[in-house]
């Protein structure tokens, strides 16, 4: 390598830290030595990630699988530096909580381990691709590429998660004024059971920009109006796409390894 290409690469490198450092200097801080056996940048995102993104109380394939996950999304992005930034982004805004900061301090070890014991990435085509997740889902999974009308995304595969259904709080029922929202009606749903699209009086809208505005658990829904009030009655939470931590974690419990989670979840794609 040249020594022009050398410096280029170390500009890089620098620019990556320069994004990270500010919320790693804060833990390393508080007294940890969180990050001693994570050197590249790569190692620390996906540590902290896991942190910021699963329960400690998960079960340990569970945490595992989601490892895999942070490091699929690190490595899908890792070329394009505006998505790489809104990554580190999305972390710093976590982290700038002191209980954030203080929980993963206290819980460092079971991301540590997590992370050092599951090191592969998910692909599809060979190449990595953003994996995405949610906490419980319909009872299905999503279609990505049916949801997201993008045959790029055929490497999301529906598929049961049926235990998802003894999730704590998996129905959740919503009721407003009759005339809130007048004229609410379902227009289309996916083969999962989420809505795609509903109507608002004259207006057309996706099922996700609704729940965004009823700050809805999920889109799965349905609507009915009963003794003068409007009823939404939901179904999971989260987008329903890729991995439901609630099912990864009944499949730990249950004896599955994080690699036949993520085989499970991910079945259109490969583990490396």
């Amino acid at each position: 390598m040249g020594i022009m290409k050398k410096f280029v690469v170390f500009l890089v490198y620098l620019y990556a830290m320069s994004l990270v450092l500010p919320f790693l200097a804060v833990l390393a801080l508080s007294g940890a030595q969180c990050f001693e056996n994570f050197r590249t940048v790569c190692d620390r995102y996906v540590l902290l990630a896991v942190g910021a993104q699963i329960s400690e109380q998960a079960p340990a394939e569970a945490i595992k699988a989601q490892t895999v996950l942070a490091r699929t999304n690190y490595e899908a992005v890792r070329e394009d530096e505006k998505q790489r930034k809104e990554l580190y982004q999305n972390l710093k805004v976590y982290y700038s909580a002191g209980e954030a900061r203080e929980k993963f301090l206290k819980n460092y070890g079971i991301y540590q381990e997590a992370a050092q014991a599951a090191g592969e990435i998910l692909t599809w085509k060979n190449e990595a691709r953003c994996v995405p997740y949610h906490q419980v889902s319909s009872g299905h999974t999503r279609s990505g590429e049916e949801v997201l009308h993008d045959s790029s995304y055929g490497y999301l595969v529906s598929v049961e998660s049926f235990l998802d259904r003894n999730a704590e709080d998996f129905l959740q029922t919503f009721e407003y004024p009759e005339d809130f929202q007048k004229n609410i009606s379902i227009v289309s749903k996916d083969s999962s059971g989420y809505v795609m699209e509903v109507r608002v009086g004259e207006e057309l809208m996706s099922g996700e920009e609704l729940r965004r505005q009823l700050e809805l658990p999920s889109s799965s829904f349905s609507v009915k109006k009963t003794n003068g009030k409007l009823r939404i009655l939901c179904k999971g939470t989260g987008h329903g796409l890729g991995l439901s931590q609630y099912g990864a974690s009944v499949m730990a419990k249950e004896g599955k390894n994080y690699i036949e989670i993520l085989t499970y979840y991910f079945p259109a794609m490969e583990i490396h």
